[in-house]
């Protein structure tokens, strides 16, 4: 059974992404976390619109325990600690375990081997 080109073309994409030396230095973990931490970073902490997918809270109005964190970091960006502790408690505490982990994923994760 022959390959259609766009499945041959997908699954060669796949294999360069893996064997490919980008993959070796860096991990998609760490870079999901930082694009993550800089698109919150980057956000309107002072919109009145959130998204949410905390079920309760959509349904009966329940405030997750997380409320207020991305606009804490937010503002943790913008250097306004107090407004930062303010919104969430933990949101400085957030932004440390997270630069934490994408520095332990970028630079003390082994290479990974590539098989020929």
């Amino acid at each position: 059974m022959a390959r259609t080109p766009v499945l041959a073309g997908a699954h060669w994409v796949a294999g360069l992404l893996v064997k490919s030396r980008f993959r070796r230095i860096c991990s998609l973990e760490a870079w999901m976390w930082t694009c993550g931490l800089v698109v919150v970073g980057a956000m309107d902490p002072y919109s009145d619109k959130h998204f949410t997918i905390f079920l309760p809270d959509l349904l009966f109005d329940i405030k997750s325990p997380g409320y207020g964190l991305g606009h804490s970091i937010s503002f943790l960006f913008r250097g306004d600690i107090y407004q930062s502790l303010e919104s969430h408690y933990l949101g400085p505490l957030a932004v440390l375990i997270i630069v934490h982990r994408v520095l332990h994923l970028f630079f003390k994760q082994p290479p990974v081997p590539i098989s020929r």
